[in-house]
């Protein structure tokens, strides 16, 4: 299958589960004829990648297949990188009115997102990368209650409505060799939203935010080798993220929990040399795998991280 009937196939699944069963958890209403605003960050999810976070009552798990294909030397020496990850995310909400009323609420996601990135060798050991990116997604599996004190319980509906994700941004990545170690310094720029389709008179409503990003990654052999093609090789960064303005997550009967900045530590493994791999060649040359910690204020996340995303 050619990789263009591929991005066909996957395009269209996504599409059909959008449409079919694409649900939005944004409002539902209680016994007390109460609007409850359940809406989750579906713009940062779509942009997190692969684990979960927890703030103020919702639990988010995502996990992301992060495909992604790069074809050399299209424009001159620029490379061209097609990314079409297929995002699902599971959410839980809980929290409690006034009254005493618990409410929990608790939904799924299925999203893409198309990604371009034009990398440009600037000088030796410099580039820099514009990106665009447009994905839709939707919910399903939608169940909420509310749960009064008497022991009384009732069911929650919610409004319909898929939604579309963006990102625009420029980021940059300077990398050194010194004795055994490669350093790596990055630095990025990202506006990203996402809007519901159609009216927004019900469902969640439109949000969007920039991201500014500065990290570093330091990366040394580890000093053995696997088989004739893999030098393993271990790498630790950090990364700075601020947004303008803040992240929002809403809550019950509170004002909505705004994360102004994130920082996240991390480790990955991959290997200094091409893996050229029997039967499959160099498909996973430069592939790193590792894990990160992302936290903030009232913010902590865990996730599996595939390099130093700059």
């Amino acid at each position: 299958m050619s990789l263009a009937a591929l991005f066909a196939v996957l395009v269209a699944l996504v599409l059909v589960l959008v449409l079919v069963l694409g649900r939005s958890p944004a409002l539902a209403e209680t016994p007390l004829d109460q609007d409850v605003d359940v809406s989750v960050n579906y713009v940062y999810a779509t942009q997190f990648g692969f684990g979960g976070y927890s703030i103020g009552g919702l639990d988010v798990s995502v996990f992301s297949l992060p495909l992604e294909f790069t074809f050399d030397d299209v424009i001159g020496p620029c490379d061209v990188r097609l990314g079409l990850p297929v995002i699902y995310g599971y959410y839980r909400f809980e929290g409690t009115l006034d009254d005493g009323t618990l409410v929990k609420a608790s939904t799924n996601s299925l999203a893409t997102e198309i990604r371009a990135k034009l990398d440009i060798p600037v000088f030796e050991h410099f580039r820099v990368t514009p990106l665009a990116a447009w994905g839709f997604g939707g919910t399903f599996d939608f169940s909420a209650s509310a749960s009064g004190g008497s022991g009384d319980r009732a069911d929650l509906d919610a409004a319909d409505g898929p939604f579309y994700t963006y990102q625009i941004g420029l980021s940059s990545l300077y990398q050194v060799p010194w004795n055994e170690f490669t350093l790596s310094f990055g630095l990025a720029y990202l506006y990203a939203g996402d809007s519901p389709f159609g009216d927004t008179d019900e469902g969640f409503g439109s949000e969007a935010y920039g991201t500014f990003r500065t990290g570093f990654d330091v990366r040394h052999p580890l000093g053995f080798k696997i088989g004739p093609h893999i030098t393993p090789d271990l790498s630790g960064f950090f990364i700075y993220s601020l947004f303008s303005p803040s992240l929002q997550f809403t809550r019950f009967e509170e004002e909505a929990l705004q994360v102004p900045q994130i920082f996240e530590l991390g480790a990955t493994l991959g290997s200094s040399t091409p893996m050229e791999l029997p039967v499959i060649g160099g498909l996973f040359d430069g592939m790193r795998i590792g894990l990160a910690y992302d936290f903030g204020e009232d913010f902590d996340a865990v996730n599996v991280v595939f390099g130093f995303p700059f």
